[in-house]
């Protein structure tokens, strides 16, 4: 039957419509236009960093000229692929295009990049959107990509555990100082939710924009931020039109010693 199925309907590049070999497999052409992220990145916030192509030692200590200037309020981060070319499409469509079907892939390639911030007994908390918005969208894409995580790496999965207290403004234009007051006390942890050691971010932009003061409104400082794309230094500086920030909204990873 299975294979009945792939005949009637063979699996499709999720970039283009293009039949390909397996389900979740881009073909040559968006490959190609697809730049992963890999272990010569930045330990803090997942940027790609120039290297010599030998193993790298200790991820971790692997710093951006930006995070060694910036005091980030997260430990460590991971992203997933580069904001251009098919990662960009592939995350606007999610975003923005009703693409759903796009969740297993891109929470399989952030569930990936996870992978050195995991610990037994981590929290996934996706990034919360304000009822307004999602009632627009009809969904939540910070939550189908952490629940992805979440089931990749057999982690607890808590979409709730962050709410919005207000609706923000689309992050797509301002400076680094008007963004960080467009989220500042947006996010907090509800009631039932208060014996939860957690932080927050909204996406890495809104994380990044956090100012040090405002760290604290939600908990502690969150073990490690992910997001499907990082922006590479031309989009970064001129390409804002992906909504409340990144293209693919965060997820926060966190010990869960706190939970009750």
């Amino acid at each position: 039957m299975k294979a009945t199925m792939g005949v009637v309907f063979p699996p499709q590049c999720p970039g283009c419509g293009a039949v390909v070999a397996e389900n979740g497999g881009l073909c040559a052409e968006c490959w190609r236009d697809t730049e992963f992220i890999g272990p010569c990145a930045c330990g803090r916030c997942g940027a790609p960093v120039p290297g010599d192509g030998a193993p790298v030692r200790d991820e971790a200590a692997l710093l951006c000229d930006d995070c060694l200037v910036i005091d980030r309020p997260w430990r460590r981060g991971r992203a997933a692929v580069v904001y251009a070319g098919t990662g960009r499409r592939l995350a606007l469509a999610l975003k923005h295009g009703d693409r759903v079907d796009l969740a297993p892939v891109l929470g399989q390639w952030v569930g990936r990049a996870a992978a050195p911030l995991v610990r037994p007994g981590m929290l996934v908390v996706p990034v919360p959107v304000h009822p307004r918005r999602l009632m627009a969208r009809k969904y939540n894409q910070a939550a189908l990509l952490s629940a992805q995580v979440a089931r990749m790496h057999g982690l607890r999965h808590m979409p709730g555990a962050l709410i919005r207290t207000r609706h923000t403004p689309m992050q797509d234009h301002g400076s680094v100082s008007d963004r960080v007051g467009n989220v500042a006390g947006a996010l907090a942890v509800p009631l039932d939710q208060a014996a939860i050691d957690i932080a927050h971010d909204d996406a890495e932009h809104d994380v990044g924009d956090q100012h040090p003061g405002h760290r604290a409104e939600a908990g502690a400082a969150g073990e490690g931020a992910l997001v499907a794309e990082h922006e590479d230094d031309q989009h970064h500086q001129h390409q804002h039109d992906t909504a409340d920030g990144i293209a693919a909204p965060g997820v926060l990873l966190r010990q869960g010693h706190g939970c009750q």
